[in-house]
């Protein structure tokens, strides 16, 4: 496998950033650290990110409601703002956005399933095989398996920051949709 060359990977980082306004101390923290630990991160962000259009099962609407519900939960301000910012980047309505924030009130019976079912997958209790069957009834199974990594992968960011010695920059901020 081929890396990139550090310079190149701290380079996106701070292109990353800027184009979010976005703190990405730990990112540059992580590759000052370790290279290869730097690499098998930047190899791990697309699992984090919607499938491209001809592939995704799942409405970037659910993926969102999901991430964004996951990333509250994991009481990550600067997280869910920069989650936030890539929704209504991909077009996603503030409304809904919003109903996340206030913990799903309002949201469509569907969305709100798919919050339901990505709270309870991230939390490990009151986990109920019903949820996913009612993702699937609404979505299908390719978009309950798209989810499952999804909430698998949102978790890794606030771990990542607390690792590395970065919590304090997960504390809660005002969000703006």
């Amino acid at each position: 496998m081929t890396r990139p060359a550090p310079q190149d990977s701290a380079a996106a980082a701070r292109a990353f950033g800027e184009r979010y306004d976005y703190d990405i101390s730990y990112m540059l923290d992580l590759l000052e650290r370790s290279a290869p630990a730097y690499a098998r991160y930047e190899a791990f962000l697309p699992m984090a990110s919607p499938l491209d259009t001809a592939e995704r099962t799942l409405p970037l609407e659910a993926f969102f409601v999901a991430k964004l519900s996951v990333l509250l939960e994991e009481d990550c301000g600067p997280c869910a703002q920069l989650c936030l910012a890539m929704a209504r980047e991909a077009q996603v309505d503030g409304e809904l956005l919003s109903a996340v924030l206030e913990r799903g009130v309002g949201l469509p019976a569907a969305l709100a399933e798919v919050r339901r079912f990505a709270l309870a997958m991230n939390a490990g209790s009151d986990f109920s095989p019903e949820l996913g069957a009612r993702v699937e009834e609404h979505y299908g199974a390719a978009a309950r398996a798209e989810l499952c990594v999804l909430v698998a992968a949102a978790r890794v960011f606030p771990a990542l920051k607390r690792g590395l010695g970065f919590g304090q920059s997960c504390a809660h901020t005002p969000l703006r949709v």
